[in-house]
């Protein structure tokens, strides 16, 4: 059975009625996607494998913009498909420091 990518994702109904925006790794679309995980752990990367979307709604994140850059790049060294960001508990738009840190590694 052939994986999803990113986009194929993106076009599910019960994800498309959740307005989506990607921020970041547009060209970075076609990546597999062999997991969906969610966590709010700020060190992912000791239990991913590669290929998972991760899911977060951001609430133990840091303001400090080098621990997010550290956050991206753990998921970015990792492998992982992409970053899914919940807005509306901790955020109410993509924190632009993150956005930066996922546009740096072109993790979508």
């Amino acid at each position: 059975m052939p994986l999803l990518t990113v986009a194929d994702v993106l076009r599910l109904p019960v994800i498309v009625a959740g307005l989506p925006r990607v921020m970041a790794g547009e060209e970075q679309l076609t990546r597999a996607v062999r997991w969906v995980h969610v966590t709010e752990l700020l060190d992912p990367a000791s239990f991913l494998e590669g290929g998972e979307l991760v899911l977060t709604t951001g609430m133990p994140q840091p303001n400090d913009p080098s621990r997010l850059r550290g956050y991206v790049d753990q998921l970015a060294d990792i492998g992982a498909a992409g970053l899914v960001v919940e807005l509306g508990r901790r955020y109410q738009q993509a924190p632009p420091d993150l956005v930066a840190a996922c546009r740096a590694r072109d993790l979508p």
